[in-house]
């Protein structure tokens, strides 16, 4: 009786540690945007800028890695050899959940995308339980029963669907979209705020009559044709009644003749109004 509760007590906190694992890797999967935008806050915190090129695909890389993992651990596959690559990741997330906890930067962990934003002191809490449960799932290390081909089966259903997932969602729009713009959600106040060319916040005015938001969030990036598309969207918008509002970042990279339509707001709140739209 013991030896079996001994048994089933592993395995709960292998399966324990796999779900979390998969289910945060389809979370970064599912918006690679944001996640790219997350890799990219962690590269500018340990001054590697050089990196920041590859943060899309490092981020991608990163959610395929959790969701392989996570549904190898929730399988029960390769116990031996998952225990010390499940430490190794665990040992990672935790020393650096760690400094962010003690230099406090301002910057989410990322560790479930947008769905489910948490604190440094959160995060390194949690990282704390699944390190207590991984030494409680894998001491003495051992390689177990052997696994019955079925569950074989569902591990690389899994996986290839986290991949598909990554494809989908590199090519489209997230299938869910957890951030504060998302299609039907009213937002709440400062949550969306803008000034115009004076520096004055002029906020209260998204709510008088039609608006049609126009967010350029790298604007030294477009060349002559985008800003047609862009001239030709406030063209349409005024001759239908509704006012356009075209919002970058500070700069002075918008044409001359747009210039009255021009609002400024923070990058990262322009970076997701794109990718939520």
């Amino acid at each position: 009786m013991t030896s079996n509760f001994h048994i089933g007590f592993k395995r709960a906190c292998t399966i324990i540690i796999g779900a979390v694992f998969f289910i945060s890797g389809l979370l970064k999967l599912n918006d690679p945007t944001g996640t790219s935008l997350i890799v990219e806050s962690y590269f500018r915190f340990l001054h590697v800028d050089f990196l920041l090129p590859l943060s899309k695909s490092a981020g991608l890389a990163a959610g395929i890695v959790e969701s392989v993992l996570g549904a190898a651990l929730v399988a029960g596959l390769w116990r031996k050899v998952l225990a010390f690559v499940t430490w190794g990741v665990l040992g990672v997330f935790t020393i650096l959940t760690l400094v962010l906890l003690v230099v406090n930067p301002e910057m989410s962990c990322g560790c479930f995308g947008e769905a489910i934003p948490l604190t440094h002191f959160q995060s390194f809490v949690k990282n704390l339980v699944l390190d207590a449960l991984s030494f409680a799932a894998f001491i003495p290390v051992n390689d177990g029963t052997q696994p019955r081909k079925p569950k074989y089966a569902a591990f690389a259903a899994a996986s290839l669907a986290a991949v598909a997932l990554s494809i989908y969602a590199s090519e489209f729009l997230p299938l869910q979209d957890f951030t504060a713009y998302s299609q039907g959600v009213e937002l709440e106040d400062r949550e969306f705020s803008f000034r115009d060319p004076s520096g004055e916040y002029v906020d209260s005015i998204a709510l008088e009559d039609r608006k049609v938001v126009i967010s350029i969030y790298s604007p030294e990036d477009f060349d002559a044709a985008e800003w047609n598309n862009a001239a030709r969207v406030v063209e349409l918008a005024l001759s239908n009644g509704i006012q356009p509002m075209l919002m970058m970042p500070d700069t002075d990279s918008c044409p001359p003749e747009m210039n009255e339509f021009l609002y400024f707001s923070d990058i990262r709140t322009l970076q997701t109004l794109n990718r939520s739209n």
